[in-house]
Order: structure tokens, then C-alpha cells, then sequence
């Protein structure tokens, strides 16, 4: 007996699920990530999915879907260090696999009705999920945006990735640039070369060759008197998934000693 297969219904019941996985990995990963970047990842895991379905069954349809699942963290959240693609992936693929069970439950139902039928059921659920899931990430994303930031930054090709807290009292810019300066716990930054984070902590005299180009000396004023600290300008920094420009200092703490955040940031770099 022949089965049918419907790639447009499969397709769209596909991109719904995949929207879901890339936006449950964002917020798991604690990596922000655009609507319009969120949508390309699941067009490219549904289009992917409709060849797979035919092609492999079973465990080696989840097996195949590893590599589709690299491909769609690259797509959705940009390019990073290979441990960092590799977490996100594991990431992406287990919320795969936890809705899978939901997607062949959905297309079971969608089996019961023929014909016509069955694509007009198809074609409901993805007009109710898609927006649903588009309301849900805008409402929890504009409920968190009021008060926190996710901050990737790399030094000397090492990369950190930090939530920190938004704080408007953090008014700190460097005094040539104008750039802001962001503070991060020293340990949420551990994996920074450690001349790089003893220098930044509490080094004095000359900094090491591979950043001095990079340092700063930033005055400081607050009310219990005048100060100065180090800071770095990264190779590279996102706030949010967005790129900005500005400087960082780490502070001698532990991470989440920030108001239970990894560090604060200017409302400037938001």
C-alpha cells in the first residue's frame, strides 16, 4: 500500500515545530537571536526535514538531524568557537526530540481526516502556532528586555558569553572614544587567557604585549571617591545578537554576584 506524503503539509507543520526548537535553544542557551534570523533557521530545518522523512526512518532519521541542527544554531544565532556550536546543537536537537513526540501526534491527528481535509487541519494548526509562538517570544522577550542583556564578547579568540543586568547608573565611557564600559564577573570571564584577567583585575605596570594596544585607563567618580580601572576593547562584542562597540572591565566576583547577573551594561548598549 502506497503512503502518501503532502511536503507542503509537511513543510509547514515542520516549521512550526522547528520555530519552536530554535526559540526554546535560544532561551536555553541564553543566546538572542532576531525573528527574521529565528524564521530562516526553521525554513531550513523544515526544508531539510521533507527529504529526511523520505530518505531515513527511526533512529536514523534523529541521528541525520544532528548535523541539520548545527546548521540551524549557525543560521539563528551566527557563528562561534566549535564547544560553543557544538552546546548549542546538543541543545537544539534534544528540544527536537522533545517535540517530535508532539509532531507525530499532530500529524496522526492530521492523518484521521483525507484529502482537502487534512490540509485545511494542517494549514489551521500552523496559523494558530506560528503567531502564537511570535506573541509568546515578543511578550517574554519585552519582559526581560526591560531589565537584562546577553553580552558575547571575544579577547585574544577566546569567547565569553555573559547575561548582565541593565543598569542606568552605569554611566561609565571611556574618556577618548566615548564608548560605554561594561563590568563582568571575573569568573564568568575564567576562560580568558589569565594574563589577560589578572591584568584587568589588579595588574599594574605594563600590560601584556598581545592586548596593551587594547587598554584603557578609565576614571572613575562614585560617592565614596575617585578611582581608575582597566579596561579592554574586545575583538569583537554583541549585545543581544547585535554588534556594538564598547569596552570591558572585570570586577572580582563571582558568577551572578551582579543582582544575581553576570555582570551590568549600559542602557546606551541596549
Amino acid at each position: 500500500m502506497e503512503k502518501v506524503v503532502y511536503a507542503d503539509v509537511l513543510f509547514f507543520m515542520n516549521f512550526g515545530c522547528d520555530l519552536i526548537t530554535v526559540c526554546l535553544t535560544s532561551r536555553l542557551c541564553r543566546t538572542g537571536t532576531k525573528i527574521l534570523r529565528a524564521s530562516a533557521a526553521a525554513a531550513v530545518g523544515a526544508l531539510t526535514s521533507v527529504p529526511l522523512t523520505l530518505l531515513f526512518k527511526g533512529f536514523i532519521s534523529l541521528v541525520a538531524g544532528v548535523p541539520i541542527a548545527a546548521l540551524m544554531c549557525v543560521v539563528a544565532f551566527g557563528s562561534t568557537s566549535f564547544p560553543e556550536l557544538v552546546r548549542r546543537t546538543a541543545i537544539m536537537w534534544s528540544s527536537a526530540c522533545l517535540l517530535y513526540g508532539a509532531a507525530v501526534s499532530i500529524c496522526s491527528f492530521v492523518n484521521l481526516a483525507s484529502g482537502i481535509k487534512g490540509r485545511i487541519a494542517a494549514a489551521v494548526a500552523c496559523a494558530i502556532s506560528v503567531p502564537a509562538v511570535f506573541a509568546v517570544s515578543r511578550i517574554k522577550r519585552d519582559k526581560e528586555g526591560r531589565r537584562s542583556a546577553y553580552l558575547r564578547f571575544s579577547v585574544c579568540g577566546v569567547t565569553v558569553g555573559a547575561l548582565c543586568l541593565i543598569d542606568s547608573g552605569n554611566l561609565l565611557t571611556e574618556p577618548v572614544s566615548g564608548d560605554p564600559v561594561a563590568f563582568v564577573a571575573s569568573s564568568a570571564a575564567a576562560r580568558l587567557p589569565p594574563d589577560v584577567v589578572e591584568y584587568l583585575l589588579c595588574g599594574s605596570g605594563d600590560p601584556p604585549p598581545s592586548i596593551a594596544p587594547r587598554i584603557r585607563i578609565i576614571p572613575a567618580k562614585s560617592l565614596t571617591g575617585e578611582g581608575l580601572f582597566r579596561a579592554i576593547r574586545p575583538d569583537v562584542l554583541f549585545v543581544n545578537g547585535t554588534k556594538r562597540s564598547a569596552y570591558i572591565s572585570l570586577r572580582e566576583a563571582g558568577k551572578g554576584s551582579f543582582a544575581a547577573y553576570d555582570g551590568v551594561i549600559p542602557p546606551s548598549l541596549t
